[in-house]
């Protein structure tokens, strides 16, 4: 998905340009920032997902050594103890993954809000450039159809960083 995406973005960039410099020129204004702002989300992402996985570790482990053992915790009277070494764990999972959604909460409409800023500002640019009759309204409507692909691809790649993120840190743990 992402190496189509990528390809699909690079041609599509390409046929923006062939048809009106100017205008493929404000369709990529956004990108930058998009790229930055994938840059250092996908640390954070990253970081938190092995700390999720790290917190299950813990979990499972919990779980592992009072499941089997319960005879044991009843014949001490462990339960309470038992009870709330399972609690803190679960906290601490609950406690890492609002952060990683808090991280994905604010990075997903931030890169729609670019797309669609830029659309805006194309959509202004285009219709300015129509009232001075330097393009004709069949060039603009053929921009705005690509730029929609664009964009859309664009979007399809940012949602790729949570899973690229997500299988780095579960792989980063096998190893």
């Amino acid at each position: 998905d992402f190496a189509n995406d990528l390809l699909m973005i690079v041609l599509t960039a390409c046929i923006l340009i062939s048809i009106d410099p100017m205008l493929a020129l404000v369709t990529l204004l956004p990108f930058p920032v998009i790229a930055v702002l994938v840059n250092s989300v996908r640390g954070k992402l990253r970081r938190g997902f092995d700390q999720s996985r790290r917190a299950w570790s813990r979990m499972t482990s919990v779980l592992a050594d009072t499941i089997p053992g319960i005879r044991v915790v009843k014949a001490f009277a462990q339960e309470q103890r038992e009870i709330e070494r399972f609690r803190k764990t679960n906290e601490q999972i609950l406690h890492v993954n609002d952060r990683v959604n808090r991280t994905w909460s604010y990075f997903g409409p931030v890169v729609v809000l670019l797309t669609e800023a830029g659309l805006l500002v194309i959509w202004a640019c285009g219709a300015w450039q129509v009232s001075r009759h330097e393009i004709t309204v069949g060039v603009l409507t053929a921009f705005l159809t690509y730029i929609s692909r664009f964009y859309s691809r664009l979007d399809s790649m940012s949602r790729i960083v949570s899973v690229t993120q997500r299988a780095a840190a579960g792989a980063q743990r096998v190893f």
